[in-house]
């Protein structure tokens, strides 16, 4: 609709690694995906049951025309120009260079964290074993976990990595983890994240119990309450992942 104007897309990401047709759904890229792949996809998940027709047959036509029948954005002349300008590794690389400036040393474990939330803070507290641990140090990971929801707890992804770093730091000595959502607001809370110390377990009352519970229900809000652990930040009113970091002192 624009040609043969220019265009310059400015992208603020949310995902991670920054794929420029996935980010706000790609409105100026040339689309990848081909009716053979959604069709493929429908087949998978659905096996083709309780899903309209005429969906179906759209699909189906398409793949059977081998994209004949209007493939989305794929001529060279859909083409624009795009800037990264807001991302989690641009976050990452800011805070690193804060860190620094402020007289730590630093070091970036990932870009691109993901997989189970509570899973994530044991792993960069791993990665620690592999640095050169000149302290005060820190350790920036960028990305965005997943939280496998069992129970009907309240929390968010940076909750529930902080949550799940429990047990694994409170026998550790002069370290801390902080979890934050580059938002302000973890999940359907009002705090941006957690931070956890080796004491986080006796401020929540040393309860094993009850942690369990936390862990079980996804309710890693009410635990770091009763610890005095939530971060609350406020709405930053931009969303470029969740940035963890764990210090060493």
């Amino acid at each position: 609709m624009a040609l043969p104007a220019r265009m310059a897309v400015l992208v603020l990401s949310d995902v991670v690694g920054s794929p420029l047709d996935i980010i706000a759904s790609g409105p100026a890229i040339s689309d990848p995906s081909t009716y053979e792949e959604a069709f493929r996809i429908l087949q998978r998940f659905s096996g083709g049951e309780k899903v309209a027709v005429t969906i179906t047959t759209h699909l189906k036509t398409g793949v059977e025309n081998e994209g004949r029948k209007g493939e989305t954005g794929k001529t060279s002349e859909r083409t624009a120009f795009h800037k990264v300008i807001g991302s989690s590794d641009a976050s990452v690389d800011a805070a690193m260079e804060k860190a620094k400036e402020l007289g730590f040393h630093a070091d970036v474990a990932t870009y691109k964290l993901t997989g189970e939330a509570n899973l994530a803070g044991g792993m960069l507290l791993d990665a620690l074993d592999q640095c050169s641990l000149e302290k005060p140090f820190i350790l920036f990971a960028g990305g965005e976990t997943t939280v496998l929801v069992r129970g009907k707890g309240l929390g968010g992804r940076n909750l529930e990595v902080a949550l799940g770093a429990i047990k694994r730091i409170s026998g550790m000595k002069n370290i801390a983890l902080v979890t934050l959502a580059t938002d302000g607001e973890d999940g359907p809370t009002e705090a941006a994240g957690a931070i956890v110390t080796p004491e986080t377990y006796l401020q929540a009352g040393a309860d094993e119990d009850f942690l369990q519970h936390c862990l079980d229900e996804n309710d890693s809000y009410r635990y770091f309450e009763k610890a005095s652990g939530l971060i609350k930040t406020g709405p930053t009113g931009t969303n470029v992942n969740d940035i963890t970091i764990v210090i060493s002192y």
